[in-house]
């Protein structure tokens, strides 16, 4: 979760140059550690594949968090999301931006709200576990 806060304390850096596309790729990096976190404290599991779109399925298999991130009905929710998903592709081969500040904006609120519940329900079962830890060494 640090390198999830990390990379989303670096997209609220004021530059001199706007590039939308990498500020996305850092949102989507944040995204990755916060799910990569979830992973490891609800299945003890380092994934050594990061694709955001898999991480985010699997983390929807225990906690209701994911549900944040998954596009909704609307247009800009499904281009916000495969911009998330292909952030690193397009940083690397696009040399035109494709995301506007609006989106780049509207992905940093869900991020926001997505690593808040991502840390409650980490949180949750961090005590969850620990309670069990407790009584089984009693045991």
């Amino acid at each position: 979760m640090n390198r999830a806060y990390y990379f989303k304390d670096k997209v609220d850096v004021c530059d001199d140059i706007y590039d939308e596309t990498a500020r996305v790729l850092l949102i989507s990096q944040s995204l990755a550690q916060s799910c990569a976190a979830l992973l490891y404290v609800f299945w003890e599991y380092k994934p050594s594949y990061y694709d955001l779109r898999v991480l985010i399925n699997l983390c929807g298999n225990f906690c209701n968090s994911p549900k944040i991130l998954f596009p909704k009905k609307s247009f800009r929710s499904k281009r916000v999301f495969h911009a998330l998903c292909h952030a690193q592709y397009n940083v690397n081969f696009k040399s035109v931006d494709d995301v506007s500040i609006e989106d780049s904006n509207y992905a940093q609120r869900l991020c926001r709200r997505f690593l808040e519940k991502v840390a409650n329900e980490g949180e949750k079962k961090l005590q969850e576990l620990e309670s069990l830890h407790r009584e089984f060494k009693v045991q």
